[in-house]
């Protein structure tokens, strides 16, 4: 059967019916394959043409034009691990059998180019719009990356509906933001997977292929992120939409557009066709990549599985399949050593298979709530754990974490499971912070002493963090938190995480901790000091002044300086946390960085930055206007910013709130007018939520 010979001839649409019955193996006697790509501008069962905005229906995937946006810029910038991380923790969130391992197969192959021009016949003038030269791409052999993985669910629920937030297929392929997983499992946010998957093809499209375990159904269908366009000069033409859709044929319900996948034996055909090779009876997803990235290679790809998921490989929970080797629990040691740029993850790697050796001793705290102490393991069990640690061996520390939420009854009781021993000569002292096999890369606590596992335990642990997590699952945030009305005591919880290592290892190396301060006073009963730092550049001069009852520190730079130099100035006065950052002045911006990472033990590291050109007169704050510049990036003036180890958010025009994740902390902003000074204020969240609150 030539399943592509009639491919894209005419778009065909079936008329209003109720959805169908539970199909089957049997859809491969249904009717050839009619036209395939979805151009929502020219499907409106109103009459009209609808294609010359953006609406969630019915124009295919729901989504909001930024969430597109954002999808469109962002993916752009996907590389094997970014890829590497979706893919695989969408794959051992849908484990089938937990007894068993989940598989993944990685294949790199070249299609028939002629097999994908006959994919894209009829409609590549939408990707020429989109500044996408498939015409060109398509004069050679078509590099393709082919990530199939078994021993899951595959993509469940619905599938003849575009309504219901309750099916994975759905979820996947017509929704934008949303998503189907529970509490506690990975990639709550549900445009992450579609962004690495189009991101990772210079044609930015990629095909799919399921069967479920759920009813044995098999479904095939495909998706292409386009920008915005029309197809002529015509200021009357259709602008259309973001997105083309991969599918049999497409049905009108109302003001709904429905797209059917290929099914059954057509949906196997044409996945053979694109290099996938599951069997029938084999479930769960397969991927094609066509157009893959240069930049994604099996190299590459090893790489990325060998620094992110080492811990699931050890604990005998996945099994990768690359076409010159297979890398389970039995070799992983052995490929780590023989990979250079994996080799700082064998500490780690130890610790995992030490537990999975199963003679590890193991303590457990009776409370949550930090600083943990010797009180909270008793005096005999802390000492047997710091004799444990002090000859090297591992153990294990179980954290209680408990908290409520307002819509729901009780105390939701989970655990944080610590795993740590002292580092060896010449090991790197760190902790690496898990969830649902999902590796949060960004995420750092001061450690000086130990190798250190930490991982939110299924169920209510892993469900808190699960709801603070960016669409990367890289870091936690309480400004990622999706209803910060439903969960008590975030803080709280936030500093049990962010301290129970440090703190453990505090017990077990207790004169290394002598020099930190570890009690919460300072930042309890010190006011929140606005401590502002101006940057100038007129004749220097020391001001140090009082403004409203709180201490202004200001540093002013020689006209001559040369700004390229390495020369920091303290924030000056505040809490401890202000105190820990450092300026160093640029001539149209300046760098923040933190000077003393041990700040971060005894506070939750959250700030607002607000900046604003000096005035003569007044509080030059509320004088800012978004004309003079913004953090926005799509602002009349926008200034750039770069940031590392802190997870920020732009909350004003001249206010960004930053929560620092890490021992690197350095923000870079740039842009300002080097002919007018800047007042910068460093404001201290907890401490200010604290005196707002009546605690201090």
């Amino acid at each position: 059967m030539d399943v592509f010979g009639d491919l894209f001839e005419a778009l065909r649409l079936k008329e209003p019916t109720e959805p169908s019955a539970t199909d089957t193996e049997a859809d491969a006697a249904g009717p050839s394959i009619p036209d395939v790509a979805l151009d929502v501008g020219q499907v409106d069962s109103t009459g009209g043409d609808l294609g010359d905005r953006f609406h969630v229906e019915p124009h295919g995937p729901a989504a909001s034009q930024s969430s597109m946006d954002e999808a469109y810029v962002l993916g752009s910038e996907i590389d094997a691990e970014g890829l590497m991380r979706e893919v695989l923790q969408n794959t051992l969130d849908a484990v089938l059998d937990p007894a068993q391992p989940a598989r993944l197969r990685v294949q790199l192959i070249d299609l028939d180019p002629a097999l994908v021009r006959r994919l894209v016949a009829g409609r590549m003038a939408h990707w020429h719009a989109s500044d996408i030269p498939l015409e060109e791409m398509l004069a050679g052999p078509v590099r393709t990356l082919v990530l199939e993985d078994f021993n899951t669910r595959g993509l469940e629920g619905e599938i003849e509906t575009s309504q219901t937030r309750h099916s994975a297929f759905v979820n996947f392929w017509r929704r934008f933001g949303d998503s189907t997983k529970k509490n506690g499992e990975g990639g709550s946010h549900g445009i992450g997977g579609r962004m690495a998957l189009a991101g990772a093809s210079y044609g930015r499209l990629f095909f799919g292929l399921t069967e479920r375990a759920e009813d044995g159904r098999v479904a095939l269908m495909g998706q292409g992120h386009l920008k915005s366009h029309k197809l002529s000069d015509d200021p009357e033409a259709p602008e259309y939409t973001k997105y083309a859709i991969f599918a049999e044929e497409i049905e009108v319900r109302g003001h709904a557009a429905i797209c059917h996948p290929f099914k059954g034996a057509q949906a196997r055909e044409i996945g053979r066709s694109l290099g996938m090779s599951r069997q029938p009876g084999e479930t769960g997803f397969s991927i094609a990549l066509p157009f893959v990235k240069d930049r994604i290679t099996i190299a590459a790809l090893r790489t990325a599985l060998l620094r992110n998921f080492y811990y699931q490989i050890a604990a005998g929970k996945l099994i990768v399949d690359f076409p010159d080797e297979t890398v389970d629990a039995s070799n992983i040691r052995q490929v780590i050593v023989s990979s250079s740029e994996a080799s700082d993850r064998l500490g780690y790697l130890s610790l995992a298979l030490a537990e999975q050796a199963g003679d590890i001793p193991t303590f457990q705290a009776n409370t949550g709530k930090t600083p943990l102490d010797e009180s909270a393991f008793g005096a005999a069990e802390a000492a047997a754990m710091r004799q444990i640690w002090e000859e090297g061996r591992p153990f294990r520390a179980w954290i209680p974490f408990n908290y409520q939420r307002s819509d729901l009854p009780g105390w939701q009781n989970g655990w944080i499971k610590v795993l740590m021993r002292q580092v060896e000569e010449n090991e790197a002292p760190g902790a690496a912070f898990f969830r649902q096999g999902c590796m949060l890369s960004k995420y750092r606590v001061p450690i000086r002493q130990s190798v250190v596992i930490v991982e939110a335990m299924p169920g209510a642990a892993s469900a808190f963090f699960a709801n603070a997590e960016p669409p990367a699952h890289d870091a936690w945030s309480r400004s990622l938190l999706d209803d910060k009305r439903v969960f008590k005591n975030i803080d709280g919880r936030l500093r049990t995480m962010r301290h129970c290592a440090p703190d453990i290892e505090a017990i077990c190396a207790p004169e290394d901790s002598a020099g930190v301060i570890r009690s919460v006073f300072d930042a309890v009963f010190a006011a929140p000091e606005m401590d502002r730092v101006r940057s100038s550049r007129s004749q220097p001069k020391a001001i140090d002044a009082k403004r409203d009852g709180k201490r202004d520190a200001r540093t002013n730079q020689n006209p001559d300086h040369d700004f390229g130099e390495e020369e920091e100035v303290e924030a000056g006065g505040g809490t401890p946390l202000v105190r820990a950052i450092s300026m160093k002045v640029l001539e149209d911006g300046f760098v923040l960085r933190l000077r003393d990472p041990s700040v971060l033990l005894t506070s939750a590291g959250k700030l607002e930055l607000k900046v604003a050109y000096a005035t003569r007169k007044g509080n030059a704050f509320k004088r800012h206007s978004p004309l003079d510049f913004s953090f926005a990036p799509k602002a009349r003036r926008p200034v750039s910013y770069s940031v590392r180890g802190a997870v920020v958010e732009v909350e004003a025009a001249n206010l960004l709130s930053l929560e620092l994740t890490g021992a690197e902390f350095t923000l870079e902003a740039r842009g300002y007018d080097p002919r007018r000074d800047l007042e910068i204020n460093l404001i201290d969240v907890e401490a200010r939520e604290a005196a707002q609150s009546g605690d201090a």
